[in-house]
């Protein structure tokens, strides 16, 4: 047996890349609204702190939920329409 000390290098495909600068952004985007949310609801929208606070939670707990009903409906109307349509629906809520 012979040890290698050079790696070998892997090379990502270019839709690899593309994915996950998919990814980053929409996770960046995410983080960003979540951040200001409750403040956005409390100092310009003019609700108190506890209403804030509920529609933020409410606001977290659907997304965390969203994804057990929409999956199954992306099942149901096929990988190619469901990418199209989250990635219509990203565009127009960003």
């Amino acid at each position: 047996m012979e040890n290698n000390s050079v790696a070998k290098k892997v090379k990502f495909s270019r839709e690899f890349w593309i994915a996950n600068t998919v990814e980053l952004l929409e996770r960046a985007a995410y983080y960003g609204v979540f951040i200001v949310i409750t403040l956005y609801l409390s100092r310009i929208l003019g609700f108190s702190d506890i209403e804030a606070g509920i529609i933020s939670g409410i606001f977290s707990g659907g997304l965390y939920l969203l994804p057990t009903f929409s999956g199954a409906y992306a099942d149901k109307i096929g990988f190619k329409k469901s990418l199209l349509l989250a990635f219509s629906l990203l565009t127009i809520g960003y």
